[in-house]
């Protein structure tokens, strides 16, 4: 019987470790990139942003907030001096939409569609005794374009105005002259008295004196120039210089026989006042109703006409305003050309910013940051 074979001998397995996972290495980064300088059309587009950015702003400021003007006369010396250049607020009255806008560094004019003539909501109503600056009423053109004039606002709609030898009378009540205002005096001597010119120094007198006869002289100053020349020993009297009738004709109304020191007594019309067409009113409130009213009145065989029609009354479509100058001697105001429309108010003179002799440029630095009163 054969013998068994022997197992086969297995020989003994190597266990070997799995193998190990190969580690990475991160690159070595790039170097960064050099900055590009930036291009010169943005570098470009950025500054316009800024100066059209503020030159907007500056617009937008003027025509709503505030404008800046410069006192070119002396009909309102002493408040305000040739020279002075004021700051304007148009918050109180509210900003007025202009008609045209007048493109900068050009002399082209663009019609404005939008809303022309209206005036946004102020803050209030003008009050009588304010330095007010408006467009000259009577210049032909656009409201906006209008030559801008600053004088005190005297009468308010529908107030009666009257002056009576130079006194400012408004609904019966006498008004004040004010502090700063100039005019005319007659100063008149004692017997061999004279008045050198260290002896106006004394008292502070920088006005003009005209030689009017041996005893009189015509002296232009405040209410206290004249206080100080009462006081001085070779002063016999001071009055005010009134115009007789026929000297210095009003202008306006036409044809009624005003003169700067006696005129009206005159009502200031306002929106919603209806009054008689009739040969009275018809020389009263001609010129007003052909310059700035928007119906077409006009006096026919028989009667009168609005817009065509026949009619024999007239409402006015806006409130009105009686300016004067603080130096009444010297101003053309409502006294010449008529009153102010409602339309045509800018807004009140706040602050006297800087000021500068015309005739010697010398700088006035007292008048600096001089608030308007």
């Amino acid at each position: 019987m054969p013998r068994p074979l022997p197992p086969p001998v297995i020989p003994h397995a190597r266990v070997f470790p799995p193998p190990r996972a190969r580690e990475t290495r991160p690159a070595p980064a790039a170097p960064p990139a050099s900055p590009r300088p930036p291009r010169r059309s943005g570098r470009a587009w950025g500054t316009l942003r800024i100066v059209l950015g503020a030159y907007l702003a500056a617009v937008l400021l003027r025509a709503c907030v505030f404008d800046a003007y410069r006192i070119p006369s002396a009909s309102m010396e002493q408040t305000l001096q040739p020279g002075d250049f004021v700051f304007v607020s148009k918050l109180g009255y509210g900003a007025r939409v202009p008609e045209a806008t007048r493109l900068p560094f050009s002399r082209r004019v663009l019609q404005n569609p939008v809303f022309p003539g209206a005036r946004l909501p102020g803050l209030g109503d003008p009050e009588r005794g304010e330095v007010v600056v408006f467009h000259y009423p009577p210049e032909a053109g656009p409201v906006s374009e209008k030559t801008p004039y600053v004088k005190r606002l005297i009468g308010l709609p529908g107030e009666r105005v009257q002056i009576e030898s130079k006194r400012v009378i408004v609904e019966a009540e006498t008004l004040a002259y004010p502090a700063t205002g100039r005019q005319f005096w007659i100063v008149t001597l004692r017997d061999g008295a004279s008045l050198p010119p260290d002896t106006l120094a004394a008292i502070g007198f920088s006005g003009r004196m005209d030689r009017i006869s041996e005893h009189e002289r015509l002296a232009e100053g405040t209410t206290e120039v004249a206080e100080r020349f009462r006081a001085l020993a070779a002063v016999e009297r001071v009055v005010p210089l009134v115009r007789q009738p026929g000297d210095g004709n009003a202008g306006f109304p036409p044809g009624l026989d005003y003169s700067l020191d006696d005129w009206g007594p005159l009502r200031v019309p306002f929106r919603g006042w209806t009054i008689p067409l009739d040969a009275t009113t018809w020389r009263e409130y001609r010129e007003t109703l052909f310059r700035h009213e928007p119906a077409e009145v006009t006096r026919v065989a028989g009667g009168f006409e609005v817009d065509g029609r026949p009619a024999d009354t007239y409402t006015f479509q806006q409130d009105y305003y009686f300016v004067l100058g603080d130096h009444r001697d010297d101003s053309a105001d409502s006294r010449t050309w008529g009153f102010v429309p409602a339309s045509h108010l800018i807004g009140r003179a706040v602050l006297v910013y800087f000021s500068r002799d015309p005739q010697t440029g010398a700088l006035r630095w007292d008048r600096f940051f001089h608030g308007v009163r």
